[in-house]
């Protein structure tokens, strides 16, 4: 199915560039296709431009970045993984979530993804206080796990100092939500920009 809707869309793309004659697009191979407003994966208009290599979606007028799209084998502890998102350039950063809509479209991201069990959102704990790495607001959505690896909720800090946040898919059939982790374990990240 996947490979039917990239052939589409590069159809797609191909009959508007066509069509207005100056539109440029190349097809980046996606992980995830989502309907929605404003939400799209794979199809970038002018892809020439180095900025826009780092983009792998788009949705509701901000562009994400997944790591392992860009290099599958490269993982990040949890300092490393800030590091990587903010060196893509101006603006970018690690993900913060500031709405269900948010929530839904990355948990969307990791569900599709066969091989990807978490990654990486810009969470972090300072003295019992978390922090979004783009400077939004922590909450007022949360999607936290009613359990851990010791079933309790968390945020539990099982694994002192647990002040890195990662989206875990079902690691503790707890569905996909949201874990405080030590920083010290590698996974991919997701980056966004605004």
């Amino acid at each position: 199915m996947k490979v039917v809707l990239s052939l589409l869309l590069m159809v797609v793309g191909l009959a508007v560039a066509q069509h207005f004659g100056t539109a440029k697009f190349s097809f980046q191979s996606p992980s995830f296709q989502q309907s929605g407003q404003n939400t799209f994966s794979g199809l970038q208009s002018g892809s020439n431009n180095k900025k826009d290599r780092n983009v792998h979606a788009i949705s509701n007028g901000r562009q994400y970045h997944f790591s392992w799209q860009a290099n599958p084998s490269r993982v990040f502890n949890g300092r490393a993984a800030f590091t990587y998102c903010s060196g893509l350039g101006p603006g970018w950063s690690a993900v913060g979530v500031s709405s269900r809509s948010e929530w839904n479209f990355l948990k969307g991201i990791l569900e599709s993804e066969r091989d990807l069990r978490y990654f990486w959102m810009g969470g972090s704990n300072n003295r019992g206080r978390w922090t979004w790495a783009t400077g939004e607001r922590f909450g007022p959505f949360e999607a936290w796990s009613p359990r851990g690896g010791e079933g309790r909720g968390q945020p539990d800090n099982r694994d002192p100092p647990e002040n890195c946040l990662g989206a875990l898919k079902n690691v503790y059939n707890d569905g996909t939500t949201w874990h405080d982790i030590n920083c010290r374990h590698e996974k991919h990240v997701v980056c966004e920009k605004a």
